[in-house]
């Protein structure tokens, strides 16, 4: 899942990551910074489709993933202090899905 690991943990742009079986979906909440921006990268590999659920503040966004490796960008700005991202697998699909948010510096 390389497409989504450019940022380190030693990177102070890097909040959080994670990967898992599609069979497992993604079901994370994340602590962020409230007022402030940041970037979610999601991708999934193998076969078939997954449905992405975001949710921060009162966005909810949705969107249907294709198991093809291209990742899916999302750009969070005025974050409140949890960001809710549920990842599932559709009917027959089979690989695995990853995750990364980092922080968007303004200048």
């Amino acid at each position: 899942m390389e497409a989504v690991s450019n940022d380190t943990v030693d990177d102070a742009d890097f909040v959080e990551a994670g990967s898992e079986d599609l069979a497992d979906g993604i079901h994370a909440r994340s602590s962020l910074d409230k007022g402030k921006s940041y970037q979610l990268a999601v991708v999934c590999m193998g076969k078939g489709e997954t449905q992405m659920v975001v949710k921060y503040a009162k966005v909810e966004k949705r969107e249907t993933l294709t198991c093809d490796g291209t990742v899916s960008y999302l750009r969070i700005s005025d974050a409140s202090d949890q960001l809710t991202l549920d990842v599932d697998a559709a009917a027959n699909s089979t690989g695995a899905a990853a995750w990364r948010i980092s922080r968007v510096r303004l200048y």
